[in-house]
């Protein structure tokens, strides 16, 4: 079983990456890492989110509610976020059946996500190579 955490910030807004496994039955310290992360700049004071999921491959309960309290909170703050979900696969399929798609505010790339918490149109080539990373994790099992 395999994750990636990333986190990063590109002109004052926080991208959080997940990638593989997202659940505590697929891999604990993905979504205990991904808690810590948030906590860490919630604490921080960051108000620009975007969470970016769509290379999960799998989300358990677990995941389901690591989004949901993430999505509470930035509600909360009145802070601005968005969520990269996946396109298509078993995950989009967990994301659709319990009812996560109503709730989030789910952008289709980073692109999109980007340009709209930055109000101006950004590329996701452009995000990457001038993002400051702050953490990455990669686990392989």
């Amino acid at each position: 079983m395999s994750f990636r955490l990333a986190d990063m910030k590109y002109e004052g807004v926080n991208l959080i990456q997940v990638e593989g496994l997202f659940g505590a039955q697929a891999e604990k310290a993905a979504v205990d890492g991904f808690r810590a992360l948030f906590d860490r700049r919630v604490g921080e004071n960051v108000r620009y989110f975007v969470i970016d999921i769509s290379k999960v491959s799998y989300i358990d309960s677990s995941g389901l509610r690591e989004l949901v309290g993430v999505r509470s909170r930035l509600s909360l703050r009145v802070s601005k976020y968005g969520f990269v979900l996946p396109s298509a696969g078993p995950a989009r399929d967990v994301l659709e059946l319990s009812g996560m798609l109503e709730i989030l505010t789910e952008y289709a790339t980073l692109d999109e996500a980007f340009s709209a918490l930055l109000g101006k149109s950004v590329d996701s080539v452009e995000i990457l190579a001038k993002c400051e990373e702050r953490l990455s994790i990669d686990q392989d099992e």
